[in-house]
C-alpha cells in the first residue's frame, strides 16, 4: 500500500520505471491520491508504468504527464498476448480525473485486461498544448476501459490539448454519458477518434445530457 500519491519521475529531468504483473497496488489508502505516471510539477521528466498483471487501484485519480514542462509519461496496462489480465480501477474513493496527458506529452496503451474509472472524467489533453495518444485492444484478448463507473457521471473531454485515440479490433470503451471531442470553444485543441475494428458506446449510466457525442461543447 502506499498512503499518499505514488509519483513516477519526480525530480527535473529525472525517470521513474513501475513493472507489474502480479499483486495488488493501492495507491492513496492514508490520503486520497492520485497514481502519478511522469512528473508532479517538475521539468522534462519521464514516467513509465506497465501494468502488466494483477490489480492496482487508486483512490482518488490517474495522471500523465503531469503539470511538468516537457512531462512524458506513458502508461501500458495489459499484454499484447492476452496472456495476463489485469484490472485497473481508479478513483475508488474521491473525486479525481484519468487525464493524459495533464502536460506535455502521455501515451495510453490497453491492450488486455479493464481500467475503470469510478469517479470524475476521462482527459485526452488537458491543458494548451499537450498531447495525448491512446490506443486500446489491438491484441489477442479483449481490452476494455469502462468509463461509466460509480454513479455512472462520466464524460470523455478533450479539454485545450490535442488527443488522438485508436480503439481497435477487441477494444471497447463505454462512457456513462458524453464524448466531448473538444471542450472548449475558443481553444484548437481536439480529438481525433479512430474506431479500427473495436467499439465505443456512449451513455451507458448517468442522469444529464446522456449519450451525447458534442464536436465543439460550448460552440
Amino acid at each position: 500500500d502506499v498512503g499518499t500519491s505514488l509519483v513516477l519521475g519526480n525530480a527535473t529531468g529525472g525517470t521513474g520505471t513501475l513493472n507489474m504483473t502480479n499483486g495488488v497496488l493501492n495507491v492513496g489508502t492514508r490520503l486520497n491520491n492520485p497514481l502519478v505516471v511522469g512528473a508532479a510539477n517538475t521539468n522534462s521528466t519521464t514516467g513509465t508504468a506497465n501494468l502488466l498483471g494483477g490489480t492496482v487501484n487508486t483512490s482518488a485519480g490517474l495522471r500523465i504527464a503531469n503539470n511538468g514542462v516537457n512531462a512524458s509519461g506513458v502508461l501500458n496496462v495489459g499484454t499484447l498476448d492476452g496472456t495476463l489480465s489485469p484490472t485497473v480501477r481508479v478513483s475508488t474513493v474521491a473525486n479525481g480525473n484519468f487525464e493524459t496527458a495533464v502536460n506535455g506529452t502521455g501515451a495510453f496503451n490497453l491492450y488486455s485486461g479493464t481500467l475503470s474509472l469510478e469517479r470524475s472524467n476521462f482527459i485526452t489533453g488537458q491543458a494548451t498544448g499537450s498531447v495525448a495518444r491512446v490506443r486500446i485492444g489491438g491484441g489477442a484478448a479483449i481490452a476494455t476501459l469502462d468509463l461509466a463507473g460509480g454513479d455512472g457521471n462520466r464524460d470523455w473531454n478533450t479539454n485545450r490539448g490535442t488527443g488522438t485515440v485508436n480503439v481497435r479490433a477487441k477494444g471497447l470503451v463505454s462512457v456513462g454519458r458524453n464524448l466531448n471531442l473538444g471542450n472548449y470553444a475558443a481553444v484548437p485543441g481536439g480529438l481525433a477518434l479512430t474506431i479500427d475494428g473495436g467499439a465505443v458506446y456512449l451513455g451507458q449510466g448517468g442522469t444529464n445530457n446522456v449519450g451525447n457525442l458534442n464536436f465543439r461543447n460550448g460552440g
